[in-house]
């Protein structure tokens, strides 16, 4: 089987946390015996043809060098709001992107074509598809979703652009509930199927204990972004601080809100206790998980949390918000815990809990640990992709 990847994100470089999750997905098909051609956009820097891990990929050229920055930065519909020269971009991004992903198809002889996030590699791969009569698959991963919440005037395209489809998935039950109430009467089941993470994670051992008169390490790993609520993960901070515990904070990932982060952080009297890594490789990043006290992630809306599911394969007691994904990865006190969205107290407590009780910290690790081997487990997910590829190519028969 040939499958051919529609993305407008993909690691650039091997080690790249941009688009990790799908390369990931990449790599556990072709060692499959699945083969994978990437379709992606280009960017200063890139090769248009290159391959990474024996994967084949396609960068397509949509504007001058200088204006190629529609992709990589998780904010491609922001840009093109912002901009009107983004907007003006946008189609000749999708133009591209349609025309480029034509010609990999038919030239590897795709059996699949498979667009991850409905738009714009979804719009791009209903196009396609149309095209060259190959069936489509769309993986919704969270943010394509919350667009028609704040974009509603795209529902018709997103009807569109689903009805093309001959099979459906999203990372997570919750976003599947999302999808099905924001585009009724899909032609097709929609059905959960997960990204696997990185194997060095799911075969990390236990995270270390017993740091006598060590500062206690609070690790949050993902975008710097405001939805990412690490704004009342500071504001948690300074009042475990008033309540007498030696804590810091370690923020991993990039982002456009690390400046007002800093900022922040020094209003706070956090200046010294605040650390930015940025981007962490998995190898390096499992290191981070098993040595860390606690990892939190305080979302204001989040599609699944892989980031905990990769601090739970590390045997790590975690905190996250009771909001979309991560209220059913986790189970309120016995796997971890959850808090409200933005309830910096709440969160406080719940971190200050874990971190004075270590008995407690290490049932709450131990559970977790034990769910996300039973749950995430890299081979069950692969085979429910190669299940929605069977699925596709059988209905579009």
């Amino acid at each position: 089987m040939d499958i051919c990847f529609l993305t407008q994100t993909f690691v650039r470089y091997p080690g790249d946390a941009i688009g990790s999750f799908v390369f990931r997905l990449a790599q556990e098909l072709r060692a499959r015996g699945v083969g994978i051609g990437v379709v992606a956009p280009h960017a200063a820097g890139l090769a248009t043809n290159e391959t990474l891990d024996d994967l084949r990929v396609s960068r397509f050229r949509y504007a001058p060098a200088q204006l190629e920055r529609l992709a990589y930065q998780g904010r491609m519909h922001e840009l093109v709001k912002e901009n009107p020269i983004n907007g003006l971009l946008l189609p000749m991004f999708l133009g591209s992107f349609v025309a480029q992903s034509v010609r990999v198809v038919r030239r590897e002889r795709c059996d699949i074509i498979h667009a991850h996030w409905w738009f714009p590699s979804g719009l791009a791969g209903a196009i396609v598809s149309k095209v060259t009569g190959v069936p489509l698959v769309i993986t919704c991963h969270g943010t394509d979703i919350a667009l028609l919440d704040h974009s509603p005037a795209l529902l018709p395209l997103a009807r569109w652009v689903f009805g093309q489809a001959a099979a459906v998935t999203v990372v997570s039950d919750y976003l599947r509930q999302r999808l099905e109430a924001r585009v009724p009467g899909l032609r097709c089941p929609v059905s959960v199927a997960a990204m696997p993470v990185d194997r060095v994670f799911s075969e990390a051992g236990e995270a270390r204990w017993a740091r006598q008169g060590e500062r206690q390490t609070i690790l949050s790993v993902g975008r710097l972004t405001l939805q990412k609520g690490l704004d009342h993960l500071l504001q948690a901070c300074q009042m475990l601080m008033q309540h007498g515990l030696d804590v810091g904070v370690t923020f991993i990932g990039e982002g456009e809100a690390e400046h007002t982060l800093r900022r922040q952080a020094q209003e706070l009297g956090l200046h010294d206790r605040v650390t930015f890594l940025g981007f962490r490789p998995p190898v390096e990043l499992v290191h981070y998980y098993r040595t860390c006290d606690v990892a939190v992630l305080p979302s204001l809306d989040e599609g699944l949390g892989l980031t905990l599911v990769e601090a739970m394969f590390c045997g790590v007691p975690v905190v996250g918000t009771d909001t979309g994904g991560i209220s059913s990865l986790i189970s309120n006190g016995e796997s971890g815990l959850l808090v409200p969205p933005g309830d910096a107290g709440a969160l406080a407590q719940a971190i200050e809990r874990i971190l004075t009780d270590p008995t407690y910290a290490r049932r709450l690790a131990a559970a977790g640990r034990a769910y996300v081997r039973r749950h995430y487990d890299t081979d069950t997910l692969v085979q429910q992709v190669l299940d929605a590829y069977q699925h596709a190519k059988e209905a579009h028969a």
